[in-house]
């Protein structure tokens, strides 16, 4: 049905506006109408001015309108200014995305804003709305067991937050964004702390590292911090330490979602009580080795900070595993083998013999077929950049036969790589044996 510019749909107690529809695209102000069809407005829909409202700069919703859908105003590009009615209850979850909006007072009445930890603009309260409230930086909703921190300020520059007594539980995006926020100081009161939230922070591109610190001045029975780490129990939530080997502390059984996330660190060492390890435990870290003590594996990694890299740390928790290697092995079977990828088969195929590897015997000579048919370009490669770790790592393979030896020393040879010539001549002596090698000369 269509009143003037509007499409509406009947419902018991009124109309949902579920289209604007113009004759030409207005600009400027619009209020819109209380009524249509004779019947109250009682809710904007979903896309309601996305194709017609994009040079809207001001809007105002009548009185009467209860709900404003996901999506309602999706596009308005250059809306910045939005008056919402006292009686408006509902906000739901991308209600003004893509809007230039700075900034939104929130009426007495509104109960309910979905996804309000990812609305990039400051709210402004009324004074005695029953559930919402704001100390200038967090943003707070009510439950019957105590207050939840449900988002932050996003302009806010705040390096250092206090989170208020009384706080029970912080939502996942409740930090959403705030970039420079660097130190935390939680209240005894908390109780939850959702999956991320100490990890959602910044943009994956940004430099800065996010929150480093986090204490409870009063004292919390349930959680536990540490200089470089947060626990619960025997869970570890995040992990802040930035030195180049990270040990997890025995006695924590379980690794928590984003636990690692962006993590720099290029060793991690899980004990063996580490038991049950989150799916994105590790999810953009830069480690290049993990060792999991459960099962005794040390897994090698690609540095850097690669795709490769960031799709393999995926793999951990996956099909109820610490680690599903079938990423892993189809990743070392495609495409090209260069010496990263050759230095993780080679780590691959010393798992072997471990039952918690799964790595089988016909998987195992595919990859030993592939790095034997690469072994030529694979010391010319070390030979022109000055690997020696390859170059010793593949001395060192039981797969190396007489000839891929001879073959090594006589491309070091030529390009005048003296010490990595002789550490094949010793490795080729230890594992065929022949005749000595005078070193001196």
């Amino acid at each position: 049905m269509r009143d003037g510019s509007f499409e509406y749909e009947k419902t018991e107690d009124g109309v949902i506006l579920t289209e604007f529809v113009p004759e030409t695209d207005p600009s400027g102000s619009l209020t819109l109408p209380a009524r249509l069809g004779g019947q109250p407005v009682r809710e904007i829909g979903t896309n309601a001015f996305s194709s017609h409202g994009s040079e809207i700069t001001s809007l105002t919703v009548p009185e009467g309108v209860r709900r404003i859908d996901g999506g309602a105003f999706t596009w308005m590009l250059m809306l910045e200014q939005l008056n919402l009615p006292e009686s408006l209850v509902s906000l739901e979850e991308g209600f003004s995305a893509g809007t230039s909006l700075a900034g939104l007072r929130i009426p007495r009445g509104v109960r309910r804003i979905d996804g309000v930890g990812s609305l990039p603009f400051c709210l402004r309260f009324e004074p005695g709305n029953p559930v919402w409230s704001t100390d200038g930086f967090g943003i707070f909703r009510k439950s019957p067991e105590g207050l939840i921190l449900a988002a932050t300020n996003p302009e806010s520059r705040a390096v250092r937050y206090r989170v208020p007594d009384g706080v029970t539980c912080i939502e996942e995006d409740a930090f959403s964004g705030r970039e420079f926020l660097e130190e935390l100081v939680l209240p005894a009161s908390l109780q939850d702390i959702r999956e991320g939230a100490l990890s959602n922070i910044a943009n994956m591109y940004s430099d800065r590292k996010g929150i480093r610190s986090v204490t409870f001045p009063d004292g919390n029975r349930l959680f536990h911090a540490e200089e470089d780490y947060l626990s619960r129990g025997d869970v570890l939530l995040r992990w802040f330490g930035e030195n180049r080997c990270v040990q997890v502390p025995d006695g924590i059984s379980t690794i928590a979602a984003e636990c690692f996330y962006r993590c720099a660190a290029q060793e991690i060492l899980l004990p063996p009580s580490v038991r049950t390890i989150h799916q994105r435990a590790l999810v953009l870290c830069q480690a290049e080795r993990v060792y999991i003590g459960a099962d005794g594996l040390n897994i090698m990694f690609p540095d850097g900070g690669t795709y490769l890299q960031d799709k393999l740390m995926e793999a951990f928790g996956q099909n109820g595993k610490r680690y599903d290697f079938t990423f892993y092995d189809r990743s070392l079977l495609t495409g090209l083998l260069d010496p990263v990828k050759a230095r993780m088969l080679l780590s691959r195929l010393s798992m072997q013999s471990d039952a918690a590897a799964g790595l089988d015997e016909k998987t195992a000579e595919k990859m030993r077929s592939a790095l034997s048919a690469r072994l030529p370009d694979l010391f010319a490669s070390a030979a022109v950049s000055g690997d020696f770790d390859t170059v010793r790592l593949l001395g060192d393979w039981d797969g190396m036969t007489e000839s891929d030896f001879e073959e090594a020393i006589r491309i070091m040879q030529e390009h005048g790589r003296t010490e990595m010539m002789t550490c094949l001549m010793c490795r080729k002596l230890e594992s065929i044996g022949g005749d000595g090698f005078d070193f001196s000369l």
